[in-house]
This record gives C-alpha cells, structure tokens and sequence, in this order.
C-alpha cells in the first residue's frame, strides 16, 4: 500500500513536502508481527522518543504498536497500544516493576480512513508533566484520563538486552495489531518533539511526515521505513 492519502496530497491533488512510498500491514488473522532484541547497552536509561504513523483497520480490540518486557521478569519495559474503547495508552516502567510513566487519553482514535501520526517522548529526569509528552497529528495530547509522572529520577528498563522488542503485538503473543504502519522511528537517547517527523503543510494546513532519516537514532534505536 503506498502511503499517499489526503494527508500528504496539496492543492490540486500535487504531492507536496516528502512523500512516504510504503507502508507495512499488520493483520491479526495472520498472527503478523516484528521482533528483535537489542544487541547492546542503549545509549539513555531516561531519555527516549518514538513516532510512528498509523491507519487503523479494525476498532474496539485491544491492539498493541509495542512492548518489551523488563529484563528480569514479565513486567513491562514499555508498551503503546490501543485499549478496547479506542483510546491509547503508553506507559514505561524502571528497575522497581513500578510504572514511572502512564498515558491514557480521554480522545478516542476511530478513524479507520485517514492516517494518524503519534509520537511518545520521555525524559525521566523529571517529576512533573514534562517527563512525559504524547502528540497526535503535530498537536500536544493534554487530556489524559490517567497520568503518572516519576516519583524521582529513575532508570528504565526500556531496550534493555535481555528481552525482544515486539512490533504489532504484546511479547505474549497477544494483542495482534490490525492496522497499517510506516515511518517507525525509535530514538534511544534524545526526547524529541512532533517537529522533529513532521510538519504543517502550508497549502492545506494538514499535518505531513519529513524525511528522518538523518536523526540519531542512538545504540538500541531503530527506523522502519518499509
């Protein structure tokens, strides 16, 4: 499927900025999914970002983008998903089995026809609702129906290299994706904004990706552009 849709088309129907030529399809009746294991220390215990854009197929089942589980046990380092009502939850826990960070909006993401960019950026150095941030389409997320900021600085678990990183599923085997994704950027060291994948389209005013591939992407960071 390529990825051109009213969100990257300017006046006229002329692509316009950078064009995504691909995408990859998860389909939870294929039990479809990415794994990999980081072969090294990551660059940052405290600093990260992801992005990702994401067309959804299928609603109202609880469906994860994400997840690695702690080194130690099957708690989780990190999970991004979408939960039965539609809403997303990210959330990211350190060496106690304790959630240092959680996210889960109030907006719902239902639709199924335009595609969504989400980006997730975290610094756990800090106390306060600046450790965490959560953008949608260039916009900063700021209702949230759960959130949890660390107690004190802390380390997390997030790309440690014991336990496999899992893309379109949970690492239980559950939780299968239905949707398409491109553009899968993982930044190991550096908490990033939405401007960093994207921008406005002057045309349109829509919210269109950017070329990232020149962007540090640290010691267990990674980018799937498909």
């Amino acid at each position: 499927m390529v990825f051109q849709n009213n969100l990257l088309m300017g006046a006229g129907g002329q692509p316009t900025g950078y064009d995504i030529d691909q995408s990859l399809r998860f389909n939870s009746a294929d039990s479809a999914y990415l794994t990999q294991t980081p072969g090294g220390a990551a660059s940052s215990v405290r600093l990260g970002t992801i992005s990702v854009w994401v067309k959804r197929s299928i609603l109202g089942t609880q469906q994860a983008l994400i997840h690695q589980q702690r080194s130690s046990d099957a708690y989780d380092a990190l999970h991004i998903l979408f939960r039965t009502d539609d809403t997303l939850q990210f959330a990211i826990e350190g060496a106690s089995a304790a959630t240092v960070m959680k996210r889960i909006t109030t907006q719902v993401f239902r639709d199924v026809g335009s595609w969504y960019h989400f980006v997730f950026a975290w610094d756990s150095n800090q106390t306060d609702d600046t450790a965490c941030a959560v953008y949608v389409n260039g916009e900063a997320i700021t209702a949230f129906g759960t959130k949890t900021n660390p107690g004190s600085a802390q380390d997390l678990e997030w790309l440690n290299t014991s336990k496999a990183v899992w893309v379109g599923r949970s690492s239980s085997g559950s939780n299968l994706c239905n949707v398409y994704t491109s553009q899968f950027a993982v930044i190991d060291g550096s908490k990033l904004t939405a401007s960093s994948f994207g921008e406005t389209n002057s045309a349109t005013g829509q919210w269109i990706p950017k070329d990232v591939s020149g962007l540090t992407f640290g010691n267990g960071g990674f980018y799937l552009d498909f």
